[in-house]
């Protein structure tokens, strides 16, 4: 037994990125506390004594620090136990004790152990000792050294998550002698990264399967799985239930992830009734971490994003309450850590209301939060016309918290917000007309409000150049307020589109073995005129409708495939191109690879080479045909690799093929090529094609390469 001896080491400052948050949410701070220079922080727990004093807990790289909460202004630190220097430290508590363990990248027995702190003579004397048990789970006698996470039941019994014996399971110890644990039970079928207990049903989150299980642990020595689920993003990390013990609420800890809730009432019926991300931060890959359950709240600690406060009395609509942002720096992706910056934990369930948050960055926050009940708004979209449900409306309250839901298949929506009163609510889908409506909000209260959209109709024929209707051809609406939308005509030549009254809009057709045509600035003023669209029969293709074009590929990557063009660029240089060439209608083009936010080495051509090939062509009705495209290529890489890579374009008839075009050198720009290919080249027939094959066969090279605007004109 080890008895603590007094240190303050750490230090009431601000630093860096612990200034104040400016814009926080029903939330007040209290104190702040840094821990020493160089020192992360880690998780957070709090302890109350028999008097009912309470101390915050929080591990640091290589301590657990406590600190006595006399004054929530003026913390008190109590001790500052050294150990193993690790990433991860976890902590809970067993009447006036606490249990600590310890985690790194590649868990071994050279780590704490288990940590006992003996409480019960603090705040003045604290004394612990490290515990490292032998457990044997099948793979022989293993000293326990790391575990990722510690979670301690209402009855006494602890449960050791990810340690490095056996796969990294569950372990099930007895705290009756709280010096000296013992060795229950175990479920060690595959990794869990954390672990939760209530009413004699163990919730573990299996991190790398994506799922959390279900086990009954009636009797703790023969763990029974009952069920698994899935997560949104198939990363659990951890998970906590409801009060009542038939709701869960997961994490994902993945970039964009979301707070999922389960209903688990029926345990081999489980589903999932809603999910929750911040809108504030949607699309920076801001990163989830814990989350807990109060008295119809969900604590969760969002790293980047900091604290937050979720009203989950309602768990199919959840909605934030409260938040305290303890990180000041760049938010998800943009972060030092490229998202595993800010707050690491939180803890919520001191007697007094005041709550912990737990910073890597800058270290130990006292906060006091109002929790306020959210006001809920629900309803049905439904189509004035014919009442039916309608999908995906997207339902936005008019205020400056941000707020965005959309309704599902039955046209149901859920949503609210923090704030009640009356605001103004907008309904808007891309097939009807924006209606905006008043809504009263009240704390605690579900507003219902109705709404019926109406839809206007476009009209569209496309013919020929003779006057004929064409059957299936592809037509593409598009404006800048509206996602573009695509219909196919019927065999009269017509189709109808729902967009929006007093919009402009491009429209855009196009079939193979037709020349594809645009009307740009239409403006759509409900009116029930039909807009004819010609297209000349002809072999042309721009590439914004798919027309049947085959791709056939050995590349491990780069792989072409038709799309609006992502630039790549090296040292300055574009090497794919950001747009498509400007000799067509649209922006689509074939590129090899498309990927969003990648480096040059992750999307090129490699391994092996990447075809495509056009639907068949009748060139019997004339002896010559002039053959016109775009192309862009690009060859780099290592000079002590030989660049032999090429862009080739054949035509071919079904029995042969010629070469007709082949680049070796690098380009910057899309190029136009013409051909003029004769029956002297090659016999025509009703099934001619053209085929463009790029390839990187050789490791150390940079390939590239972009088709576009391709047109082959019957020669008079």
């Amino acid at each position: 037994m080890r008895i603590f001896l007094l240190a303050l080491l750490s230090t009431i400052t601000i630093g860096l990125y612990a200034q104040p948050d400016q814009n926080p949410v029903n939330t007040s701070l209290l104190a702040h506390i840094e821990l020493p220079e160089g020192e992360d922080g880690i998780d957070c727990w709090g302890y109350t004594d028999e008097n009912g004093l309470e101390y915050a807990i929080m591990g640091g790289a290589s301590h657990t620090y406590i600190w006595s909460l006399e004054d929530y202004e003026n913390p008190i630190e109590r001790a500052a136990i050294s150990g193993t220097n690790t990433v991860w430290r976890d902590m809970k508590v067993w009447e006036d004790h606490i249990y600590v363990t310890t985690d790194d990248s590649q868990p071994n027995s050279n780590y704490d152990g288990l940590l006992i702190i003996d409480m019960s003579g603090a705040p003045d004397n604290i004394t612990y000792e490290f515990k490292k048990e032998t457990f044997n789970l099948g793979n022989g006698n293993e000293i326990l050294g790391s575990c990722h996470n510690i979670y301690i039941d209402d009855d006494g019994y602890a449960y050791l998550a990810g340690c490095n014996v056996g796969v990294g399971g569950v372990i099930i110890l007895d705290l009756s002698d709280k010096s000296d644990p013992s060795f229950v039970g175990a479920i060690d079928d595959r990794y869990s990264h954390d672990v939760y207990v209530k009413d004699s049903v163990m919730y573990t989150s299996e991190i790398y399967a994506g799922i959390f299980s279900m086990y009954d642990i009636r009797n703790r020595s023969n763990p029974i799985l009952i069920n698994s689920a899935q997560t949104s993003f198939d990363f659990t990390h951890n998970t906590w239930l409801s009060d009542d013990g038939n709701f869960l609420f997961t994490t994902d800890e993945r970039a964009n992830a979301y707070v999922d809730a389960f209903d688990i009432s029926d345990p081999m019926d489980i589903q999932k009734i809603d999910r929750y991300r911040p809108l504030d931060t949607e699309g920076r890959g801001v990163i989830p971490h814990n989350t807990h359950y109060l008295n119809g709240y969900l604590i969760t600690s969002w790293y980047t994003d900091g604290f937050k406060v979720i009203d989950a009395h309602r768990p199919d609509n959840l909605i934030e309450v409260a938040k305290y942002d303890t990180w000041q720096g760049a938010d998800g992706a943009d972060s030092p850590e490229e998202g595993f910056d800010g707050c690491w934990g939180a803890y919520p369930f001191f007697n007094s209301g005041k709550m912990l948050a737990s910073d890597i960055n800058s270290g130990l926050y006292v906060l006091d939060v109002d929790l306020k009940r959210a006001s809920y708004l629900e309803g049905i979209i439904t189509d004035a016309n014919t009442g039916l449900p309608i999908v995906n409306t997207e339902i936005t309250i008019l205020d400056s918290a941000l707020n965005r839901e959309k309704s599902n298949i039955s046209g149901n929506y859920k949503t609210g917000q923090a704030d009640e009163g009356t605001f103004e609510v907008e309904f808007s889908h891309p097939d009807y007309e924006v209606v905006t409506a008043f809504a009263t909000l009240v704390s605690g209260e579900v507003t219902i409000l109705n709404v019926e959209l109406d839809q206007s109709l476009i009209n569209i024929n496309v013919i020929d150049s003779n006057g004929n209707s064409i059957e299936d051809a592809k037509i593409f609406i598009s404006s800048i307020t509206e996602v573009m939308k695509e219909v196919s005509t019927d065999e009269n030549g017509n189709a109808s589109a729902g967009v929006r009254v007093n919009e402009t809009y491009t429209l855009q057709a196009a079939k193979w073995g037709y020349k594809g045509a645009e009307i740009k600035d239409y403006f759509f003023n409900g009116t029930e005129e039909i807009i004819i669209i010609t297209i000349d029969i002809g072999y042309e293709d721009d590439f914004f409708a798919d027309l049947g074009w085959e791709i056939n590929s050995t590349a491990s990557a780069g792989i072409f495939i038709r799309g609006i063009p992502n630039a790549t660029v090296v040292s300055n240089q574009i090497i794919n191109p950001g747009i498509d060439t400007n000799n067509d209608i649209g922006e689509f083009a074939f590129i090899t690879g498309n990927a969003e936010d990648v480096t040059w080495t992750q999307d090129d051509i490699d391994n092996g080479y990447t075809i495509i090939r056009s639907p068949d062509m009748d060139w019997t009705e004339s002896e010559s045909y002039k053959v016109e495209f775009d192309t862009w290529f690009y060859i780099g890489g290592s000079p002590n690799v030989p660049r032999d890579d090429s862009l080739f374009v054949f035509i071919g008839n079904g029995m042969e093929e010629i070469l007709i075009h082949r680049e070796t050198e690098r380009s910057t720009e899309w190029t136009p090529w013409s051909y003029e290919i004769s029956e002297s080249d090659i016999a025509f027939s009703e099934n001619m094609y053209i085929r463009v094959r790029a390839s990187d066969e050789r490791e150390g090279n940079i390939v590239e390469a972009g088709f576009d605007s391709f047109r082959a004109t019957a020669e008079i």
